[in-house]
């Protein structure tokens, strides 16, 4: 078979899978001769059966890949919170009086209302002579204030992993690279090109977490400005496939290391035809989102912590014709911290998020 038509089918068989079509799929891919085909149809025997009946989707309690991101973004604030929590020495608490202070305030009080009696004259007093006289002073408490220090309190800044780039140009348009060593942590991954192209890691050490089929399947024209998606690794040592590509490409893996401003309108003219959006945190609420598109959309989101309610399935599936006037979905959230992530589009697109209280 023709290159030419295996990058047709291999197309059809991810339209079918995102149109959670899984058993014509998998028919399809069983009579296509390539790495991929038979990888995508392990996965949908794994993941759904080969009966292509899919399990309803969970609710976000969070897999590894999710724990693994709340693990890696929530360790700077937790650091940043515990700085607040120790005490630095510099605001110590007022010292209660001593015993002996009371008595001598108590003491230096005068007496209100106190009765007027007459003074008699002392008598001598004989002191026997083996007696003393000793004129103890009551000793008093001071209170000396210990100077203030300036001494920081130590803080772990965990410090975040190097960007890693491949291209074409070095390596070539079809190279197996590696084995890579990813250090533990989240990537956005960004693969531009302007034609065709399918990347894949494959597992050698630790952990890949990846989408279920993959980095990147993109078509012409879908990554001209850069298609994103989101990458997991802990101690990740794998061999990075790119397939089916005929154009020049740039594979980046850029570390996250924290949260952007959550924003209510997102736009491919702003943001990019597939882009990765967040992580961020979504404040709480009830949220009526439209996704307005002439061609097909996958909109999700990936929970990092909180709870990120889209239903049952993702916010938005759309196929071509069906969001041309906005298609509406209702999104609530309670301390959401997530990703959002834009799949299968090829044409311009709006995302608007309206909160109803």
């Amino acid at each position: 078979m023709s290159n030419d038509a295996t990058k047709a089918q291999l197309t059809a068989a991810k339209q079918l899978i995102q149109d959670k079509r899984y058993d014509e799929a998998y028919a399809l891919l069983q009579t296509i001769d390539h790495p991929t085909a038979r990888k995508w149809a392990s996965k949908l025997e794994e993941s759904y059966g080969v009966s292509g009946k899919s399990k309803q989707k969970p609710k976000r309690s969070g897999n590894r890949a999710r724990n693994l991101i709340l693990f890696a973004l929530a360790v700077p604030f937790i650091c940043v919170a515990l700085i607040f929590l120790i005490p630095t020495g510099t605001d110590e608490p007022e010292a209660l009086p001593t015993q002996a202070e009371s008595v001598q305030e108590v003491a230096a009080q005068p007496t209100e209302n106190a009765p007027v009696t007459s003074t008699p004259t002392p008598q001598p007093t004989r002191i026997p002579p083996s007696a003393t006289i000793t004129n103890t002073p009551i000793p008093t408490a001071t209170n000396t204030p210990e100077p203030p220090t300036n001494t920081p309190v130590p803080t772990y800044t965990p410090i975040p992993p190097d960007p890693v780039i491949f291209s074409s140009s070095e390596l070539g348009l079809q190279p197996v690279i590696g084995p890579v060593d990813l250090p533990t942590g989240i990537y956005r991954v960004r693969y531009t090109s302007t034609g065709f192209g399918i990347v894949d890691i494959e597992t050698i050490g630790g952990e890949c977490i990846t989408d279920t089929f993959g980095l990147f399947n993109v078509s012409s024209g879908e990554a001209n400005g850069g298609a994103e998606t989101i990458f997991a690794s802990d101690s990740c040592s794998g061999l990075i496939t790119v397939d089916n590509t005929s154009e020049p490409w740039t594979l980046e893996f850029l570390p996250v290391t924290g949260l952007v401003p959550f924003n209510t309108t997102y736009s491919s003219a702003s943001d990019g035809l597939i882009p990765l959006l967040g992580p961020f945190e979504i404040p709480d609420g009830r949220y009526r989102a439209t996704f307005t598109t002439t061609g097909f959309g996958i909109i999700d989101l990936e929970p990092i912590s909180g709870t990120c309610d889209t239903g049952v399935f993702s916010l938005f599936n759309v196929s071509r014709g069906e969001a041309d006037s906005g298609a509406q979905s209702l999104l609530t959230t309670e301390e959401c911290v997530a990703f959002i992530t834009v799949d299968n589009v090829s044409e311009p697109w709006t995302l608007d998020f309206e909160q109803l209280n």
